[in-house]
Order: C-alpha cells, then sequence, then structure tokens
C-alpha cells in the first residue's frame, strides 16, 4: 500500500513507471509477432504493424507525455500537481486500455 501511495504521490512516477514497462514487454512481444514466432491473434488486432504503431504511440508515447506535462506544468505555474486519487483516475483507463485488447474486450 506504502508503494503506491508513494508512485501516485507525483505525476511522472506511475506514467514513467507503466509507460517503460509497457515498451519493455511489447517491444519483445511484437519481435516475436513480427517474426513469426508468436501468432498475429496474441497482438489483439489483425496487422502487427498497426498494433505496434498503436501501442507505442498511445501506450507508451502518451504515458510519458502524460507524465512529463503532470511534473512540468507544476514546475511551470507553481500550482501543485495532481496526485494521489486523481491521479490515479488518469493512470487507471491507460491500464484498461493497455489490457482490454488481450482479453477481447476491444474491437480490432
Amino acid at each position: 500500500m506504502q508503494l503506491i501511495k508513494t508512485t501516485l504521490a507525483l505525476g511522472f512516477r506511475p506514467f514513467f513507471l507503466l509507460g517503460g514497462l509497457a515498451a519493455a514487454i511489447l517491444i519483445p512481444v511484437w519481435v516475436l509477432i513480427f517474426s513469426g514466432i508468436l501468432p498475429v491473434a496474441a497482438a489483439g488486432r489483425d496487422n502487427p504493424i498497426h498494433w505496434h504503431a498503436h501501442e507505442m504511440i498511445f501506450g507508451f508515447g502518451m504515458a510519458i507525455v502524460a507524465g512529463f506535462l503532470a511534473t512540468a506544468t507544476q514546475n511551470w505555474t507553481g500550482i501543485p500537481g495532481i496526485k494521489g486519487t486523481r491521479l490515479a483516475l488518469l493512470v487507471v483507463p491507460w491500464i484498461v486500455a493497455r489490457v482490454c485488447p488481450y482479453i477481447g474486450l476491444a474491437g480490432t
């Protein structure tokens, strides 16, 4: 529980952590799919190129941008940034969007 509180204390922490984990997992998965070792269905989409582009832009890229902006706006304006429950309300939809294609809850 303390780890979650610490992670949600600053805007960049959950997004940078999860974005990095997503990249570390999804890039090797894409290589396995693209090389034919894993079936294309493992990507949750019909085309592995489209899946990779989508995940790198909206998965990895947006997590890093969101983490940067959540921290930078606090530094630029001097107004305390979001943290705790409000930050979790931004992080949870990002996680759900990353998981849904793999459990069959998203269209291709």
